[in-house]
Order: C-alpha cells, then sequence, then structure tokens
C-alpha cells in the first residue's frame, strides 16, 4: 500500500498516528486493523470500538502519482464537512454525523461517523431500490 505521506510509516504507524491526533485509544497490533476497502483516492479503516471510518489518502490515483495541495484537500474536505452538515439538516442521518480531517504532508486523512456497509446497485432487491429512490427523492424536495 502507498500512502500519499513523505514518511516511511507502516500502515499501523499512520493509522495510530491518526488515531493519537483525535484523542482515540491505538491500535496495539496490526490484526485490529480492519479495511474496509479502497476507493480511488483512500484506504479506508473501520475503527470498530468507535464506530469510525479513517480514510487516508493514496500516493496513486488512477495510475498518475498524486501530488500533495494542501489548498486542494482543504477545498474537498471542507466541502464534504459542509455537505455533510447540511444534507443532515434536511434529513437527520442522510450522512455522517461526524466529520473531521486533518492535513499535513506527513499524514493526511479524514474520520467519520461509520453509517453501514455499503449494499451495491446490483446487489439491491427491487423493494429495496424503490426505498432508497423515495428516500433520494425526498431528500432533495427539501434541499
Amino acid at each position: 500500500m502507498k500512502f500519499q505521506t513523505t514518511e516511511n510509516f507502516t500502515e499501523l504507524e499512520l493509522i495510530n498516528t491518526a488515531l493519537r491526533n483525535e484523542g482515540l485509544n491505538e491500535f496495539y497490533s496490526e490484526k485490529e486493523i480492519n479495511r474496509l476497502g479502497e476507493g480511488a483516492w483512500h484506504f479506508a479503516y473501520l475503527i470498530d470500538r468507535e464506530q469510525l471510518v479513517l480514510r487516508i489518502p493514496k500516493k496513486v490515483a488512477y495510475d498518475k502519482e498524486v501530488v500533495f495541495n494542501r489548498e486542494e484537500l482543504m477545498v474537498e474536505y471542507d466541502g464534504t464537512k459542509s455537505f455533510y452538515k447540511n444534507a443532515n439538516k434536511a434529513k437527520k442521518g442522510i450522512c455522517p454525523e461526524h466529520f473531521e480531517y486533518f492535513i499535513d504532508e506527513e499524514l493526511t486523512y479524514t474520520i467519520e461517523s461509520y453509517v453501514g456497509s455499503t449494499i451495491g446497485l446490483g446487489e439491491q432487491s427491487k423493494e429495496q431500490s424503490k426505498r432508497y429512490g423515495r428516500q433520494l427523492g425526498e431528500f432533495f424536495s427539501f434541499t
């Protein structure tokens, strides 16, 4: 795994640094790491005991090296925080209630409330799809 950092930290060291920054208990071993998976831009971890998701940016996205840019990250993460806050005003619980971030060349991450596992579109029943469609329609009619 290649993380966007200037240091040669292990996965456990990066996670523990983020947990320490947030005032949370650190992991004792790699066995405690619960990898949720990865998106195009971040590796995601479930911090089970706190019901939080920690996301650490990748060094490479879409086969290209990602250059650290504090301003771009601030815009992205501030935008996410603002969206979550306003979306939750319109419909409580539609987005994570807690969202924080930390930006530094040595370690950048976001940490947010865990809202459950993802259900892929192809795995949804017709009834689930209809329910989600109604919920989204209701949400966007309020915003």
